[in-house]
């Protein structure tokens, strides 16, 4: 680096700072076509009609839209898939392990031994419940109601029971629909959810059925029930990425338009009140102007807000340079005033996104910026700085002159009443004057529209 670079007065970084702050402005104006006149809901059209130049469609509310693509999604049923598989290998591995188990148990009362052997699946009590009920058949030599072989067969039973129904694999209150959409290839069927087993239900019908078949044996009844748990899976089977899918097609089912303009049709006429739906069609004229235009036609648009913005800057950088040498030799007072014509601007761009049936247009406060400069500089900074912020408002809120006029008066008063503050009633005084200066700017609006 240079010997002579000095950051705080380099002519490259006063360059850079208006660069930057400039380029970040422009990407702040409205996309498309500018209309030329304010477009808030309620607002009067002040311009002469405005007349289509080509058909396009009228778009929806943005937030309209995106709630019907969501109820859209939301109508969408489960879809779901049978597995035949599941009860086939469930009950083979069921009746296999069953034989083996029993082989199991009755070797282990002939051996007198009490080992809960790390060979099976089944807790310590559920095996012991196993091996106590086989100990009882051999002491009475005759097969009861609740022999092993019986207690297996009504495993066997329970399950097909369960089959015979099906299982789903998500329980029923994950399910927020009534119904479950049964896919088979390309056809459906919808089903209640309450055909069908979940984990809970299953869980519920094994108490109930094993507490008849079994009343007097609390033990017994939980060895089954684990026993049987450890086969049973679900057969019907919840398909997220097909049902995903059809969620899109359902939200791309959604119309974003609600009608259409036709070429040279009046959007809205000279004098008429912005409703919500001339407001969609103004957007939605906008939205299509810029989708009409080419590679140079954008272009030369950025390329037009570019210059605007410029010729804007140029009235406070000319009598900064001219007239404010102090203030142009220091760079932490520049990029301080870029990053207050920044705020403002920005301020104007997030307001300018509400769409509400209410003067908004006061949330922007130019006075501020008005105020600030001349406390921190002077009124002369402060007046230029406030016709600055306030024709970037006035362009930002697409070219609404109206807008920037009034702001000016009241950025002017703001400026005028502090610009010698030595105490806080001043600024309170100051606020009464800003708001004579709306005052005063609004009327002089409507007395001039009325005309």
């Amino acid at each position: 680096m240079s010997e002579n670079f000095n950051i705080y007065n380099s002519l490259r970084i006063k360059i850079l700072i208006v660069l930057v702050t400039i380029l970040l402005i422009v990407l702040m104006f409205p996309k498309g076509e500018s209309i030329e006149s304010e477009t808030t809901i309620g607002s009067i059209w002040i311009q002469d009609d405005l007349i289509a130049s080509t058909t396009f469609p009228i778009l929806k509310n943005t937030e309209v839209y995106e709630n019907e693509m969501q109820q859209a999604a939301n109508a969408v049923i489960p879809i779901f898939y049978l597995d035949d598989s599941v009860s086939v290998q469930v009950k083979d591995s069921l009746i296999e392990y069953s034989q083996k188990l029993k082989n199991f148990i009755y070797d282990d009362v002939e051996v007198r031994t009490q080992r809960h052997s790390q060979k099976t699946f089944l807790s310590q009590s559920a095996y012991l419940t196993f091996l106590n009920l086989a100990k009882e058949e051999n002491s009475l030599a005759l097969e009861t109601d609740k022999s092993l072989a019986d207690v297996f067969r009504v495993a066997n039973t329970i399950v097909d029971s369960i089959y015979n129904k099906g299982m789903l694999n998500l329980t029923k209150s994950e399910i927020e629909k009534d119904s479950i959409a049964l896919r088979t290839g390309k056809y459906e069927r919808l089903i209640p959810k309450s055909n069908f087993f979940d984990i809970n239900s299953v869980s519920k019908f094994l108490d109930n059925y094993l507490s008849r078949r079994f009343s007097s044996s609390f033990n017994l009844n939980s060895a089954v029930a684990e026993f049987i748990f450890h086969f049973v899976e679900p057969n019907y089977i919840f398909n997220k990425n097909v049902t995903e899918e059809a969620k899109n097609i359902a939200m791309d089912k959604v119309s974003p338009n609600i009608g259409i303009v036709n070429e040279n049709e009046r959007i809205v006429g000279k004098h008429d009140r912005i409703t919500p739906e001339i407001k969609l069609k103004i957007d939605s004229y906008r939205i299509a102007k810029a989708e009409e235009t080419g590679f140079w036609g954008i272009f030369s648009q950025n390329l037009g807000k570019f210059l605007h913005v410029i010729i804007i800057f140029s009235l406070i950088s000319i009598y900064i340079y001219l007239f404010r040498q102090g203030i142009f030799r220091d760079n932490l007072k520049i990029l301080l005033i870029a990053i207050i014509i920044l705020f403002i601007s920005f301020l104007t761009f997030l307001v300018f996104q509400i769409n509400v049936q209410a003067p908004v247009e006061f949330l922007i406060l130019v006075p501020v910026a008005s105020m600030l400069l001349t406390i921190i500089f002077d009124s002369r900074i402060g007046f230029y700085g406030t016709i600055t912020v306030a024709l970037i408002a006035g362009g930002l809120r697409g070219n609404d002159y109206v807008f920037t006029v009034m702001h000016i008066i009241a950025g002017a008063f703001a400026a005028y009443t502090v610009r010698d503050i030595k105490n806080r009633s001043q600024i309170f005084r100051s606020f009464l004057f800003i708001l004579l200066a709306y005052i005063v700017s609004i009327m002089l609006t409507v007395i001039i529209l009325s005309l």
